[in-house]
């Protein structure tokens, strides 16, 4: 389990979890091109299925693209096959969109229930958690400001910060997308937010 990236480096990781979705993933593409920034996308397998060319878009703009399981399940007193199942269809998908390199994981929910784990461990699988999610402060929901300074106040170098900006409830996230990257950017001068393994 990793909860921060040790690089050295002046980074800090973009994460995005759930989607893809047709009205918003390339939206969230464009606000990253706009500032340069790269991010690992976390789709969940279903709907990287349904929407194939959403999740294409987003292996073609360069992006790292991780497993978030098949629909997003609490992975609790699940068999090991049916477990296996959720990632490995989920891997399969990712595959089809043209993603080439290591596929990391991230339970849902970052739950860390027996089987999943057995699973990852059996298999060399790195599971991605996070140390920065503005969004579970219910005291910054439906604001755009309040999420930047939140990251801005709680990052750190090689922290992960964990967003979910793909359906329509999330626009406030969505917006203030641009507003943790500059305030990332500014922190961590030297080089702009970046994923790093």
């Amino acid at each position: 389990m990793l909860h921060r990236v040790h690089t050295g480096e002046k980074v800090v990781a973009c994460t995005f979890d759930d989607g893809p979705h047709p009205a918003h993933t390339r939206e969230v593409l464009d606000l990253l091109a706009g500032d340069s920034a790269m991010a690992t996308f976390f789709p969940a397998g279903q709907e990287s299925s349904d929407f194939p060319g959403e999740l294409q878009a987003v292996v073609a703009a360069g992006y790292q693209v991780d497993n978030h399981t098949w629909s997003h399940p609490r992975l609790i007193f699940m068999s090991a096959a049916l477990v296996t199942r959720k990632f490995e269809s989920t891997d399969r998908i990712i595959r089809l969109a043209g993603f080439h390199d290591p596929i990391l994981v991230r339970t849902p929910f970052g739950k860390r229930s027996l089987t999943a784990p057995l699973y990852l461990a059996g298999n060399r699988r790195l599971n991605v958690f996070w140390d920065c999610e503005p969004e579970s402060n219910r005291a910054l929901e439906g604001h755009a400001e309040k999420p930047a300074a939140d990251v801005a106040a709680l990052v750190r170098q090689d922290s992960i910060v964990l967003l979910q900006l793909m359906y329509p409830s999330r626009g406030a996230s969505r917006e203030a997308l641009s507003l943790i990257l500059q305030a990332l950017e500014k922190q961590h001068s030297d080089s702009p937010p970046s994923m790093s393994w």
